[in-house]
């Protein structure tokens, strides 16, 4: 699975993409209707993503994503300052324990 989100002044937006193991390919593509920062958006598409996986049955995941902020929180290289990334870490790592991730 990966996941990406961006943000500009007037609009956010974040693009998912699920391959199956069987090849299938899911895409999505969520625009958000408040303004948020970029590291928000690609928060908010983990989460969207990690909740559609669940949701799919799926046990076994590998998660790619472009944003180094979301990724060292997520793997706690380093520890989040803001309110903002204290609350979608914790959200996220909930999410990871329905998982074996690879």
């Amino acid at each position: 699975m990966f996941f990406d989100g961006s943000s500009r002044r007037e609009s956010a937006a974040a693009g998912i993409v699920i391959y199956s193991p069987s090849g299938e390919v899911t895409k999505m593509a969520i625009t958000f209707s408040t303004q948020c920062t970029n590291n928000r958006v690609e928060f908010e598409a983990l989460v969207i993503s990690l909740r559609t996986l669940k949701d799919m049955g799926v046990t076994k995941v590998k998660v790619l994503g472009d944003s180094q902020w979301v990724i060292v929180q997520v793997n706690k290289e380093y520890k989040g300052i803001s309110p903002l990334a204290m609350t979608f870490s914790s959200i996220v790592q909930e999410l990871i324990n329905a998982f074996e991730f690879i």
